[in-house]
C-alpha cells in the first residue's frame, strides 16, 4: 500500500516537472522568437530611413525591402492579437488602433506616422490576404483578428 501511494505521488511530480518543463520550454521559445523579432520602434524607424534614402514623402510596402515589410506585418499582427477582445462566437477584437500604437510605441512625431498612414494600410491589406485580420470599414480602427493556425508561419504575400 505505501509503495503505491509513494508510486503515485512520484507520477504525480514527475508529471507536475513535465507540464513545468514544457511551459519552461515553450517560454523560452517564445522569449527567442521575440527576441530574435526586431522592436516597432526600429521597424518603424528604418521603414522611414528607407523612404528618406528614397526621397519619399510617403512609404508604401513596396517601397521597402520584403523582410522589413513582413517583419511590420508580423509585429502589428501579434499586437493586435495579444491586445484584442473577445467579440463572441470566437472572435476577436483589436479596437485601439494602429495609428496610437504605431505613435506610441515607435515614439514618432504626427509628421513622421502621416509619411506612414498608407504603409499602415498596406500591413492590413497584407494581413487581410493572409486571412489573420479584417477591417469592417476601411476608416474605422476596428480591427477583427484571427487566430494564425496552429503550426503554420508567417507566410509572404504579395503586396
Amino acid at each position: 500500500m505505501t509503495l503505491a501511494v509513494h508510486g503515485a505521488s512520484v507520477l504525480a511530480m514527475l508529471w507536475a516537472l513535465r507540464e513545468w518543463l514544457g511551459d519552461t520550454v515553450v517560454a523560452r521559445e517564445n522569449s527567442q522568437k521575440e527576441a530574435e523579432m526586431p522592436k516597432i520602434a526600429d521597424l518603424l524607424h528604418e521603414a522611414l530611413r528607407h523612404g528618406d534614402e528614397q526621397g519619399r514623402t510617403q512609404i508604401l510596402g513596396k517601397h521597402l525591402p520584403e523582410h522589413l515589410f513582413a517583419d511590420l506585418a508580423e509585429q502589428t499582427y501579434q499586437y493586435a492579437l495579444e491586445h484584442a477582445e473577445d467579440a463572441g462566437e470566437g472572435g476577436l477584437i483589436f479596437k485601439e488602433g494602429i495609428e496610437g500604437w504605431w505613435t506610441q510605441a515607435g515614439d514618432l512625431a504626427k509628421g513622421e506616422f502621416s509619411r506612414l498612414h498608407k504603409l499602415r494600410s498596406d500591413v492590413m491589406r497584407r494581413l487581410t490576404k493572409q486571412d489573420l485580420a479584417s477591417r469592417p470599414n476601411p476608416r474605422s480602427t476596428l480591427l477583427h483578428v484571427r487566430r494564425r493556425p496552429v503550426g503554420t508561419e508567417p507566410a509572404a504575400v504579395d503586396q
